[in-house]
């Protein structure tokens, strides 16, 4: 059962990826590509999604130390993965 509610989130996802989303001819992107003035709120929020995924990983491996092997092993393989 929650397989299939999986499933069914995930084409909703889709689904709305594919049909509702607007198009994606919007200028936030490419502002921050280009770094042609974006908005500075948007800036900051853009760079914090590559320091929170790092300040997770080290969380996760810094308390590995006092862990069993086979929990160390998938703390980072699970940090790899994300990183």
């Amino acid at each position: 059962m929650k397989r299939i509610s999986l499933l069914f989130i995930w084409l909703g996802f889709i689904y709305y990826a594919v049909f509702v989303a607007p198009s994606g001819n919007g200028s936030y992107l490419s502002d921050l590509i280009t770094m042609n003035h974006p908005d500075a709120g948007l800036l900051a929020m853009f760079s914090l999604l590559g320091i929170f995924p790092a300040v997770f990983a080290i969380l996760l491996l810094r308390e590995d130390s006092g862990i069993s092997s086979s929990l160390a092993i998938c703390s980072w393989l699970f940090c790899v993965r994300c990183l």
